[in-house]
């Protein structure tokens, strides 16, 4: 039985407006957000993108500096991402439920100049802001008019910023800290694009073009959500469903309102769905792509949704250095329960031996996965690789 691997794709050095423009050319009419019962189409979304970059740039932000997102899914995020890519600034997200010293951390390891946060959060920042070298503060409001509302009525800006697609970093995404403290992923353009291309290219849709509805409840600041709710559905031409948290009675009435064709989710969402749907007997029919990620679904869960949606779940692997996903399981291939799947397009991998990380291991043997492709990330963080070079100067070096 030959063994099924995804065939190579052709990918794009163009950087993430780029690749935005011409969605916004092809699709400007159709709906590229829905939240709270708004819409916003994708003329109107890059609309408001240029005029916040106008905003930054008059606040004193420019080309190469580092704005920090602190929201929750919103359409202030989405805007604020593209505004920010737009200035040729780069993007650091940052976790809504960081605490103050956790958020000092971020701000002072990415240098971050200017962040654009949720006005509750506004007291976090308060806390530690003398820490840090922000100059700019835009609080977005859901109750009122916040301050993030004065950069939305600038003028838009005319070009977007010239950058190199392969050498200049997008986006900073902060790991999760699981082997010391969190460390910055420098992400460049031309990793994320080719990342979104290769998702793409391994998820089959029977949807038409550009009619794609994605239930989009992971979160955007977290790199799954950026790229394979976000970045993808925007490629596609598609309409994120926005919902700020899980919910599970909320993301039922979502469903039942908006009929989502896509939905990437994690385990525990697809736990909790499964369960609330076995009691209220609801239709789920509508969804053709599930993705999961972030954690091992439990085979049974997979199973027992599978069953109740006609559905096949897709079940990745991928991590903040790599923008952020290298395995798939297959759709047309053989799922294996437990496995991450095969490499993504133009991507290799092995499991090599951990003691010297050079000898390539065998079927069930235990090692250590190295990968490489074009989603790899292009380096840390400055103030990681200056405490490297000073333990590497010392003579050894630890994992940061």
């Amino acid at each position: 039985m030959a063994v099924f691997h995804y065939e190579s794709i052709e990918l794009s050095e163009q950087t993430l407006i780029e690749m935005m423009m011409e969605s916004v050319k092809t699709y400007k009419d159709n709906v590229a957000i829905t939240f709270a019962g708004k819409t916003f189409t994708y003329e109107t979304l890059f609309d408001l993108s240029k005029r916040v970059a106008t905003g930054l740039a008059e606040q004193g932000v420019n080309k190469g500096d580092r704005i920090g997102l602190m929201l929750p899914n919103c359409p202030q995020y989405v805007i604020s991402y593209f505004a920010t890519l737009y200035l040729g600034a780069t993007v650091v997200q940052i976790n809504p439920l960081y605490k103050p010293a956790e958020l000092a951390h971020v701000l002072k390891d990415a240098e971050v100049k200017a962040i654009i946060m949720l006005d509750q959060l506004v007291p976090v920042y308060e806390a530690i802001k003398i820490e840090t070298q922000v100059i700019l503060v835009a609080a977005v409001s859901f109750e009122g008019s916040g301050s993030f509302d004065l950069l939305l009525n600038s003028t838009p800006m005319k070009k977007p910023e010239e950058v190199n697609p392969v050498e200049d970093v997008a986006v900073i995404q902060y790991t999760g800290g699981t082997t010391g403290r969190s460390k910055g992923a420098m992400l460049t353009h031309y990793n994320l694009v080719s990342n979104t291309l290769q998702t793409a290219a391994t998820q089959e849709s029977n949807q038409g073009e550009g009619s794609e509805r994605v239930l989009t409840i992971i979160p955007l600041f977290h790199v799954y959500g950026m790229t394979s709710a976000m970045n993808l559905t925007l490629f596609l031409g598609g309409n994120m469903i926005l919902l700020p948290r899980f919910d599970v009675e909320e993301t039922a009435k979502a469903i039942e309102m908006y009929r989502p064709t896509s939905f990437p989710g994690v385990p525990t969402m697809y736990i909790a769905l499964l369960d609330y749907f076995r009691k209220h007997h609801m239709d789920l029919s509508m969804l053709n792509v599930c993705t999961s990620g972030s954690a091992p679904m439990p085979v049974e869960v997979m199973r027992q949704f599978n069953e109740l949606t006609g559905t096949t779940i897709l079940e990745g692997f991928g991590l903040s250095e790599a923008s952020p996903v290298t395995h798939r399981n297959p759709l047309q291939g053989k799922q294996k329960a437990g496995s991450i799947g095969v490499s993504l397009p133009n991507t290799e991998s092995k499991i090599v031996d951990i003691a010297t990380g050079e000898q390539e291991l065998k079927a069930n043997e235990v090692g250590e996965l190295i990968i490489r492709g074009p989603q790899i990330m292009k380096g840390i963080t400055t103030s990681h690789k200056k405490r490297q070079m000073l333990f590497e100067t010392a003579g050894f070096l630890p994992e940061i």
